[in-house]
């Protein structure tokens, strides 16, 4: 409720307070408590007592009195400037509360708050202390972990008790039917008719069971907690979380324990021999085979007298995982050892009756008539049934390529010749430069030899070239000599003469920009002069305003202390009012001298800024003199130095075109003898070209291999001429092709549809169609950006790598590719044609005092504003609300929330009712309770079962919740084909 503190708020130490949950529930007494004040003391034993009224401006949650928040619902909260000006008169904090986002992070966020303190004060950070619960959490984590293992062995122990428990029970209800084990078997039940009938047995028992201490420890767990937040920690708000996943770990453990522990006594009861167990048949039940009338006493009896037997022996089989994460660590030790305690009792108890259990005792005796044709049972003949199963659900991406290399490279001659030595076959792995053949040679010596003979000429020729020039350059480098020092001379004074008149200018320049710069300042100062003038004379008002404020406060508290004076001496009220009175006068009367002090010195400060502002306006003025008077001096020091550059300038360029006839004239005759050594280095670099280009061509006649890989496509024979490749118009066939067989990928096309579920790295499974028995497994390696069109259909060029890339595997091979899109593990799946789905829609209709004229069960119609009408039944009335099932087929309806006028036979009954309408898909199937099996003439249609479906493939769907493995569910009827009409 409210809000809490503002920036602002903290900096101008407002009067302002949140105040906790009970303060606000005893102060105020449930009224809105926002812009309300109260009054807070603060006392002291060595001076007065001070009052200080607070604006409620904010209400905190309720947070009850666990053991980190006991008391916070008493504490009101004040900014830390108003505590430290109201309350203390200091500002120093004794201590500051950080809180790191994560157990890991302590350290980091200590480290944080160190740099923190120590770059706000100027410091290392090291003059305070600092202080972590790190130590304390280490040693509640031991604590937890010993005693997560102290009570994982005593559920362990719990568990074998209890499995026990469930063999004793199967082995006394072995012995208690041997006579209907010995009668099923005589009418034809085979031995895994019995086995399965027993561990179904054992299965429905640890179910139930495990279902019974789920609730149990959910009960113990939330009771628990009740108790130690009334009894241990009074008020604290003990946490109690209902843990699903441990749930239905539970559950999965007590199946287990049933079927494990009913394996024996099934068994037991499967190797029975029917003319043994009928031998011991009492004569009061006798029966008759032939005649088809037998009295047998029926299931039903026996399971719910055994079913009290189990249940406190199958519970203990969930009550340690269904209350480990409900309660505290105290809790669940009481929890596992009341269970384990129980369990041993009863089985103790047991055995003193000597074999006879509690629901041998409890059992009735029931004689069932069967001459009406039990054991004659049939298949329904127009039922299909499919079996939830538990499995790996996949959707799939499947195509067809061809195994290919990776990595292949095609291997060709760079030269034409006879093959002279071939050193490979087909199919062997090669290295690296390993040399695969050879071409004959001796033609490409020869021309290699021809090569360096000509570059050697070519070296001689251009050393001649080299004299000659160095010869001439000597010649002529005298003449230029001379040129050029003249030229360095003139430009020397010219430099001279521009960096004197620069200096002078520069030194103008900086003084003109000294004089604007302490203008700029004169007239900042002048600014701030003026702002602080505004500013006095605001607060000279503020403080006026004040002054009155006070005084009216003053006069106040003089006629209340005069008021308290009278009603005194009339004894009508006590000295201490008088004296709180007076206390009160005095204060404001102190405020009101200070107010005027106050008054006076913001005057004279306005006074003082009013002179401040002359002076600076003095001052401008003679640095505007300043100014112009220099500015005039630069303006001549300008135009000297022009006069000067232009003079210097004229002399050195006579110098230069003196110096530029000369170096033309060195430069023709220089290009003349150049021309000799140009053409001498283009021969030399020519015949260097051609004796590399021979190099090459030789060494190219040994063909080595440019990646270690397989040899394959081998077409050569040693003798055979082969033709150079290296021709862009050449259409030679490589010799051989080289691949990397460790990395073999399928190179197949998927459909543009299909693209948004494919991704890189997703798993595939590849089929050859040589190894039609083997799976390899693959990845999505590679996907190609953009389509083409194949057959008329956009398609993405996809390599599929194979994992480990079997030896034998080779390229070309077709290969089939499933790439798995979404795969969930272990989950329960159901054929997509069992899953039917039903649209139904729900109005909630407001109808306020005209709730009295409907009914449940009620026909009712709904109109729009428009006239359109939806027809419904009303299902049930709460308060003045109407809940409305309406024939979802109805065109028209949609969600939300729309105005109508409610109808019934016709007639209305409310106008202008605002109804929330809900429409929702219910997915569902026909679950077979009667096993596919059809009694009599009355076939059994299943039960309607909601059930929450999760991802489909195209075949499969996946179950979330409603149902569980083994269920049977039945197919909807297929629509018979219509006949065809003539």
């Amino acid at each position: 409720m409210g809000r809490f503190f503002t920036e602002e708020e903290v900096e101008n130490a407002s009067t302002v307070t949140v105040i906790g949950y009970k303060l606000y529930d005893e102060v105020f007494k449930g009224e809105d408590p926002i812009g309300k004040e109260m009054k807070a003391t603060r006392t002291t034993s060595w001076g007065p007592r001070y009052d200080v009224r607070l604006t409620v401006i904010g209400v905190m949650e309720e947070k009850g009195d666990a053991m980190d928040t006991e008391g916070w619902d008493e504490r009101f909260i004040i900014p830390l400037t108003t505590f430290q000006q109201r309350f203390t008169g200091r500002k120093e904090v004794e201590r500051i509360r950080v809180e790191a986002a994560s157990l890991d992070e302590v350290e980091i966020a200590k480290e944080e708050a160190k740099h923190i303190l120590g770059r706000m004060h100027n410091n290392s950070g090291e003059e305070y202390q600092y202080w972590t619960a790190q130590e304390e959490l280490a040693t509640a984590e031991k604590i937890g972990d010993t005693m997560k293992y102290l009570m994982g062995g005593i559920a362990l122990i719990a568990l074998f008790v209890a499995g026990i428990g469930i063999m004793n029970i199967m082995l006394v209800s072995v012995t208690e039917r041997t006579k209907e084990i010995g009668l099923r078997k005589a009418l034809g039940a085979k031995r895994r008719d019995i086995l399965m009938q027993f561990l179904i047995e054992a299965l429905v028992l640890s179910i139930t069971g495990g279902i019974f201490g789920a609730i149990l420890g959910i009960f113990l767990g939330k009771g628990s907690a009740m108790l130690i937040a009334k009894f241990v920690w009074e008020g604290s708000n003990w946490p109690s979380v209902i843990s699903y996943s441990t749930m239905i770990i539970a559950m999965g453990v007590s199946v287990s324990i049933g079927v494990i522990f009913g394996l024996y006594p099934a068994y037991r009861a499967a190797i029975l021999m029917p003319i043994e167990a009928l031998r011991e048949v009492p004569g009061d039940e006798g029966i008759k085979i032939a005649g088809e009338e037998f009295k047998l006493a029926p299931l039903a009896g026996r399971f719910w007298g055994q079913l009290l037997d189990s249940l406190v022996c199958a519970a203990i089989v969930a009550i340690p995982f269904g209350a480990w994460t409900r309660i505290g660590l105290e809790g669940t030790n009481i929890v596992l050892w009341v269970a384990a305690s129980i369990a041993l009792l009863y089985l103790l108890f047991q055995d003193a009756l000597n074999g006879r259990s509690l629901g041998k005792r409890l059992m009735k005796a029931q004689v069932v008539d069967s001459k009406k044709g039990v054991g004659k049972k049939r298949i329904a003949a127009d039922k299909r049934i499919e079996v939830v199963r538990n499995g790996d659900f996949q959707k799939l991406i499947s195509a067809t390529g061809n195994l290919e290399a990776l990595i292949d490279v095609e291997v060709k001659a760079n030269v034409a010749g006879e093959i002279v030595k071939l050193y490979v076959n087909d199919g062997d792995y090669v290295e690296k430069d390993q040399i695969l053949l050879e071409i004959d040679p001796e033609q490409y010596v020869e021309e290699k030899n021809q090569a360096e003979a000509d570059v050697n000429t070519a070296r001689a020729q251009l050393r001649q070239a080299e004299l000659s020039i160095m010869l001439k350059t000597e010649e002529l480098d005298s003449a230029r000599q001379q040129a050029e020092d003249n030229v360095k001379i003139v430009r020397s004074n010219l430099r001279t003469t521009l960096a004197t008149s620069q200096t002078q200018i520069t030194s103008a320049e900086t003084d003109i920009q000294t004089t604007l710069n302490q203008l700029d300042q004169d007239n900042i100062a002048l600014e701030q002069a003026k702002i602080e003038l505004n500013r006095a004379e605001i607060r000279l008002a503020e403080l006026e305003t004040e002054l009155e404020s006070v005084k009216v406060e003053r006069d106040n508290a003089l006629s209340e202390r005069n008021r308290n004076k009278e009603l005194f001496e009339k004894k009508l009220v006590s000295k201490r009012s008088l004296e709180e009175a007076e206390s009160r006068y005095a204060n404001a009367e102190s405020q009101y001298k200070t107010a005027e002090k106050r008054l006076e010195s913001q005057r004279q400060t306005v006074n003082s800024q009013n002179k401040t502002i002359d002076t600076r306006k003095s001052a401008i003025a003679n640095r505007e003199l300043t100014k112009t008077y220099r500015q005039l001096n630069l303006k001549e020091l300008h135009e000297m130095r022009k006069a000067a550059e232009e003079e210097k300038n004229l002399q050195l360029q006579i110098a230069q075109t003196r110096l530029a006839e000369i170096e033309d004239t060195l430069e023709n005759e220089k290009t003349v003898t150049e021309q000799g050594e140009v053409s001498a280095q283009a021969n030399l670099l020519r015949r260097r070209s051609s004796l590399k280009n021979q190099e090459e061509f030789l060494e190219w006649t040994t063909i080595k291999a440019p990646m270690a890989g397989t040899v394959t496509l081998l077409e050569i024979e040693e003798g055979e001429i082969v033709t150079s490749g290296r021709s862009a118009f050449s259409q030679s066939p490589p010799l051989m092709t080289i691949a990397d067989l460790s990395k073999m990928v399928v190179k197949t096309y998927i459909n543009e549809v299909d693209m948004e579920r494919l991704g890189m790295n997703q798993k595939a499974n590849i089929k050859a169609d040589a190894y039609k028995d083997k799976i390899y497994e693959g990845r999505v390696a590679e996907i190609s950006p953009s389509g083409e069109e194949r057959d008329n259909i956009i398609t993405f060029e996809v390599m599929v790598e194979v994992v480990g890339s079997p030896s034998e595997l080779r390229p070309g091979m077709s290969a089939d590719v499933d790439v798995i899109t979404y795969e969930e593990k272990d989950v329960l799946m159901l054929p997509i044609d069992a899953v039917q789905e039903e649209t139904s829609a729900i109005a909630t209709a407001k109808v306020g005092a005209d709730v009295d004229a409907f009914k449940t069960d009620q026909e009712i119609e709904l109109k729009t504003l428009t006239g359109k009408s939806f027809n419904g039944k009303v299902t049930s009335i709460s308060g003045d609300r109407l809940t409305i099932s309406l024939d979802s087929s109805q065109r028209g309806l949609r969600d939300g929330e729309r105005t109508f006028t409610l109808l019934v036979n016709g007639k209305q009954k409310a106008d202008g009712v605002s109804t929330d309408i809900k429409i929702t898909k219910d997915k569902f199937v026909m679950l077979d309770s009667a096993g596919g099996i059809e009694i009599g003439n009355d076939a059994s249609k299943g039960k309607r079962v909601s059930i929450e479906v999760g991802e489909q493939n195209e075949t499969d769907v996946t179950i979330k919740s409603g149902l569980v493995e083994d269920d049977r569910v039945i197919l909807p009827k297929r629509q018979a084909p219509a006949e065809d009409q003539f």
